[in-house]
């Protein structure tokens, strides 16, 4: 089946019309079956300080433990750098894991790479740094908290990021394992990344191949990735049999490890000699005969880029 995606322009016209979230891949006519599975309440976090500032609800009109893992058969992933969207987190000075943006202050990741669990009390942590790379694998940009950016106006914003409260619970509901961070500094100069939900035909077909880039810990038993190294790699795989399941989750045979947490899960098409990338999930976990990640509906979607409470700064 041929992937159908939409111009940037008119996916961004869309999302900010916000009124029928209609981008979705391989069909444009059918709200994705988890629409009903929604996290409309969210919780925002100081990621200076890690504490909690505040809750809201969004409207759109109309679960479990992550694992390390994984790699199914051969270890296929290859160094890739060229996705500037790409971001690594990092917590205290400590690799914590990936993200990707999607606007000029967001960035989105997985909740669980923004939490801590002690004795199932669920927290928020301290971010202290996000890192972005040229094609070169050479840093572009290292964004801190708090921020110390030269511009007056840029300096007096905060950092924060928002999780669906249903996440927080004890030992934290990882069917609501998404967020997004607001970030002070501009982006709009690493968007790669489009953004949409994919159909069920899509995650029922295993002939739909979906990609993940992040930073995994490891790549054929070395470790690539830690506080002080960088490497970005990218797996390409296949829609698992029966690729969802409770309409939450997207499986994938796409080779993962620990650190790829936050990887956008994204679909790629040419189209008059211009490639696109859509993502349609967040990846969250992995096991020993799929990995999986969160799956975009109408409401993650809106959360994501069409959320007041991050877009303030335009």
């Amino acid at each position: 089946m041929k992937t159908v995606l939409l111009s940037k322009f008119r996916v961004s016209s869309i999302i900010l019309a916000i009124i029928v979230f209609a981008v979705s891949v391989c069909s444009f006519n059918s709200m994705p079956a988890n629409s009903a599975n929604t996290a409309k309440g969210y919780t925002k976090f100081n990621a200076e300080t890690g504490a909690q500032i505040g809750t809201y609800s969004l409207t759109v009109q109309y679960g479990e433990q992550p694992a390390p893992r994984d790699i199914i058969g051969s270890d296929d992933r290859y160094i890739d750098w060229t996705k500037s969207g790409v971001v690594k987190i990092f917590s205290d000075g400590h690799y914590r894991g990936t993200g990707f943006v999607v606007g000029r202050h967001e960035i989105a990741t997985a909740a669980h790479v923004l939490t801590s669990s002690d004795n199932g009390v669920v927290s928020g942590i301290k971010i202290s740094e996000i890192k972005l790379f040229n094609a070169d694998g050479s840093v572009a940009k290292k964004i801190t908290c708090p921020t110390n950016s030269d511009d007056a106006e840029i300096a007096k914003r905060k950092m924060e990021y928002h999780i669906p409260t249903p996440f927080l619970v004890k030992g934290r509901n990882f069917n609501y394992d998404f967020a997004v961070i607001k970030i002070p500094e501009d982006l709009k100069d690493y968007q790669c990344f489009d953004v949409g939900y994919p159909t069920d035909s899509f995650v029922n077909s295993t002939s739909s191949i979906v990609t993940v880039t992040g930073f995994p810990q490891f790549v054929g038993g070395l470790k690539v990735n830690d506080d002080k190294k960088d490497s970005m790699y990218t797996g390409v795989g296949r829609i698992f049999l029966n690729g969802y399941d409770t309409n939450i989750f997207i499986r994938y045979t796409t080779d993962t490890a620990p650190g790829n947490s936050g990887s956008p899960i994204y679909v790629t098409e040419t189209v008059r000699g211009e490639t696109f990338y859509t993502v349609i999930g967040i990846h969250i976990q992995g096991s020993v005969t799929f990995n999986k990640g969160i799956r975009f509906d109408s409401d993650i979607l809106k959360f994501l880029k069409g959320n007041p409470q991050v877009q303030e700064w335009g």
